[in-house]
């Protein structure tokens, strides 16, 4: 059957985009409340009612007729045929506006029992409506989520806010939650909770407690790496964040038995510019480049040290010489250590009021911060992951000319190695730092022609390989002398027909001269530096099924010295192959598409170990749908 729609009234009011409508109807069957939210931070309620309940008093041309809300009435003809007409009489009108979000309304729910609303908005509160019993005006008994900070706003471009919410109501077991999505890539959750103590005053006793909930990117997620000892996840993403991920294996709800789920325990860093690769330099420093000409370095503080002891197992034999944690200033880049206190008697006339302001702020947000999180019983909450655990920079490294697009460190620390986007032979280079005193190499290592794609050092630091957008390797061959200088190896042309994403080297115990490169030609090839060192040679290769987009092998031999890997495609498979003493590939298993993501491979990473489980690999996945993945693999499985 075919409806059609004519317009019957335009109720106005709203001065901006209306974000949601929800309906609800009445315990009188023949009226409907009507909530609608807007960008201008109202939610308007609209009264509908049909057939008998209509107030008709306006037709009434006898009586004095006082101000009042316009009805707008119309018809409605449900079932129309040559022997009979169904119409129903509506007429609506406007009821009440309710106040109280201070920005745009993102969505309304309707309580499936009660008459309650509860509205989200992105001034990063959730509010519960109800009407005064005594007056009959709508009050909010709830607010959950956060105070927004002071002029932040969607117009100003203010990064938080909340999406939707969803109301989870069990009637049968008396139980509520509520659930929302946010700007920063969380669904927060909120359980009802009644107290034990009846309340002798008219107020309710219920209270709402937030619980753990899920976190995670919003965007492309374009790198991740494992810290050496493979108890955490560094991940960085284009939704301008670097994350670390690891397993919660304390001891849950008094029970003999680990926790072993993963969550979020740090967001090191929250940037201006979209994230782009990160590399641990030690289990308590870390590197990244973003989308800019920068390398930034950080340490962790004692705040997020002492988290990760307490519900990861992960001690640090420094933690008592960490900063208590970093602040990241109004319209800055660079995240600011915090000592906890604000000092400001060095005497420094110089330093104006605002600094001195800023600086008391900081210092009692690292009080507050540093009491919340040592108060914790479960993973930090969004709320402590934005506010309270990042990490503080300690160094910027020039030098590139365009945006970074790969970053490595060298097994033995000493250095850091990164490139930049590029047209050209000149930008299409390597530059090389120190980590102790943080100065560049004098000697760039030049030679592609467009984008280096990735750079990797070899496990002995004898070697660095790099592939391009230019379809060429290169291998340098490392210098350990006062000015770590490096020597080309070779500068391989046309190594794949299409663009090289990805390479890995094999384990130490099996080769210190074999790499592996993937391309989107569809072929992973493996290659053998000389014995003179002079240049390379292609050994063998593979051709799949579709493009390959990310290499990484285990660091480790395993079944009798051969070299286990894991690839990555475009179409978000991933394959597991083992490569023996011959160079002979043999695929082990494809991961079962339950687990896999929905859209490209962007970076895989194997834990060095698994700090929980012996007989099994923990592998990393990074993808373009956004989400990051960890998967174990049985050791059996592999045999």
């Amino acid at each position: 059957m075919l409806y059609s729609s004519v317009q019957s009234a335009i109720l106005t009011g709203h001065e901006d985009w209306i974000r949601s409508i929800v309906i609800k109807k009445e315990p009188s069957g023949g009226e409907f409340l009507i909530a609608s939210g807007s960008q201008d931070r109202y939610i308007r309620l609209w009264k509908l009612r049909i057939n008998e309940f209509i107030d008709r008093s306006d037709q009434d041309k006898t009586k004095l007729r006082l101000l009042s809300n316009k009805q707008y009435k119309f018809q409605i003809n449900e079932n129309e045929n040559e022997n009979k007409k169904d119409i129903t009489d509506c007429s609506i009108n406007f009821d009440a506006i309710i106040m109280g979000h201070d920005d745009w309304i993102s969505e309304l729910l309707w309580h499936p029992t009660e008459l309650k609303l509860l509205s989200s908005s992105a001034d990063t509160s959730i509010m519960m409506w109800e009407p005064d019993e005594s007056s009959g005006i709508w009050v909010s008994k709830i607010r959950l989520g956060e105070m927004s900070i002071k002029g932040a706003s969607t117009a100003t471009g203010a990064s938080g806010g909340f999406w939707s919410c969803c109301w989870i109501i069990d009637q049968a077991k008396g139980k509520e939650m509520i659930l929302t999505g946010g700007k920063t890539g969380s669904i927060r959750s909120w359980i009802k909770t009644t107290s034990s103590v009846e309340s002798t005053s008219e107020e309710s006793n219920d209270d709402w407690k937030q619980i753990t909930g899920l976190t995670g990117t919003i965007r492309d997620v374009t790198d991740l790496e494992w810290s050496d000892e493979g108890d955490y996840l560094l991940s960085t993403s284009l939704d301008q964040t670097t994350r670390l991920i690891s397993r919660w294996c304390n001891e849950s709800d008094g029970k003999d038995r680990l926790n072993k789920t993963w969550h979020e325990f740090a967001r090191p860093q929250i940037h201006g510019y979209d994230m782009i690769c990160v590399k641990p330099i030690s289990n308590s420093r870390f590197v990244s480049g973003g989308d800019e000409k920068v390398l930034r370095s950080f340490d962790e503080p004692k705040i997020v040290g002492q988290l990760l002891e307490k519900f990861c197992g992960i001690k640090q034999d420094s933690i008592s010489l960490m900063p208590e944690s970093a602040s990241l200033p109004v319209l800055g880049l660079s995240n600011k250590a915090a000592d906890g206190e604000a000092d400001n008697s060095n005497g420094n006339d110089n330093k104006n009021n605002n600094e001195e302001e800023d600086d008391e702020e900081n210092g009692e947000q690292t009080n507050v911060g540093i009491k919340l999180l040592s108060e914790l019983n479960t993973p930090p909450l969004e709320d402590h992951l934005q506010r309270f655990t990042l990490w503080p920079e300690i160094e910027k490294l020039y030098g590139h000319g365009y945006e970074i697009t790969t970053v490595d460190v060298s097994p033995d620390k000493k250095l850091i190695a990164s490139a930049s986007r590029s047209n050209n032979v000149s930008h299409g280079s390597i530059r090389l730092f120190r980590t102790d005193d943080w100065l560049q190499l004098k000697n760039t290592l030049s030679g592609h022609e467009l984008t280096i794609t990735r750079v990797r050092f070899s496990p002995n630091n004898k070697y660095l390989l790099s592939v391009s957008r230019d379809r060429q390797l290169s291998v340098w061959n490392r210098n350990f002398d006062e000015d770590e200088s490096f020597g080309l190896i070779k500068l391989q042309e046309k190594a794949h027909n299409r663009i090289i994403w990805d390479c890995c080297w094999f384990p130490i115990e099996i080769s210190e001269k074999n790499f592996i490169t993937g391309s989107r030609d569809k072929f992973i090839k493996v290659w053998k530096i000389k014995d003179e060192e002079d240049d390379i040679e292609l050994v063998n290769s593979i051709k799949l099924s579709t493009s390959i987009t990310s290499l990484d092998s285990y660091k480790s031999s395993i079944n009798n010295n051969e070299c286990l890997i894991s690839v990555g495609l475009e179409n978000g498979d991933i394959e597991i192959y083992t490569i023996d003493e011959k160079f002979e590939f043999k695929l082990k298993f494809t991961i079962d598409n339950t687990y896999l993501p929905n859209e490209k491979i962007s970076r895989l990473s194997f834990a060095s170990k698994n700090s929980v489980d012996d007989l099994k690999l923990v592998l990393a996945i990074g993808s373009t749908d956004s989400s990051v993945r960890i998967l174990s693999i049985n050791k059996s499985d592999l045999a």
